[in-house]
């Protein structure tokens, strides 16, 4: 038996470690260790690679290189560094697509087709969810106004980004903000 790593993509969820865990053990595999996004296996050379990707594709899951895996890893570490770089300084941080060339060391382009590929949503797709990420944890850490929020993430306006928050979220950033204050008062008792 040999031990392999294998990457998943769309693993999101406590509930996806035992679907894949419970796939590959169907599959004959000793499952060694898993996580989001990886799992280590001990398999025997007979298990068929093709047919472990069918099987946890038919669930869900994809398989990726680990080549993909460490590029798309990387693309989102610099889009998460933007983000902070956004909230410091905007005025002093290049185009999105400029930082992400220098950090890559390729064109926007092609940044853009391998990361669509792999994580199967395109890049502004994936900083607008980074964004409502961002959001919720200013919302709920600090004392800061929506305007001020909206700002520190280059939103042109506080509509702007409140918009595009009930887009993504299916709520407002209001309601978001009045359920957390309703929930403080609960747990300290006013």
């Amino acid at each position: 038996m040999k031990e392999e790593i294998i990457y998943l993509h769309n693993m999101i969820s406590p509930r996806d470690i035992l679907s894949v865990r419970n796939e590959l053990e169907r599959l004959g595999m000793r499952v060694k260790e898993i996580e989001l996004g990886t799992a280590s296996i001990m398999s025997s050379s007979d298990i068929d690679q093709k047919e472990m990707e069918k099987a946890l594709k038919d669930i869900g899951y994809r398989v990726l290189q680990k080549e993909e895996k460490e590029f798309a890893e990387k693309v989102k570490n610099l889009l998460s560094e933007y983000l902070d770089l956004l909230r410091r300084d905007k005025e002093q941080v290049p185009l999105m697509s400029g930082f992400l060339e220098s950090g890559m060391g390729m064109t926007y382009s092609t940044i853009s087709k391998r990361f669509r590929k792999i994580e199967e949503r395109t890049i502004e797709n994936y900083l607008i969810s980074l964004k409502v990420d961002k959001i919720k944890r200013l919302i709920n850490s600090t004392n800061m106004s929506m305007d001020e929020i909206a700002q520190s993430l280059n939103y042109s306006s506080s509509k702007t980004m409140a918009r595009l928050f009930r887009e993504t979220t299916g709520f407002s950033v209001y309601d978001l903000k009045n359920r957390e204050k309703a929930a403080y008062r609960m747990a300290s008792g006013f």
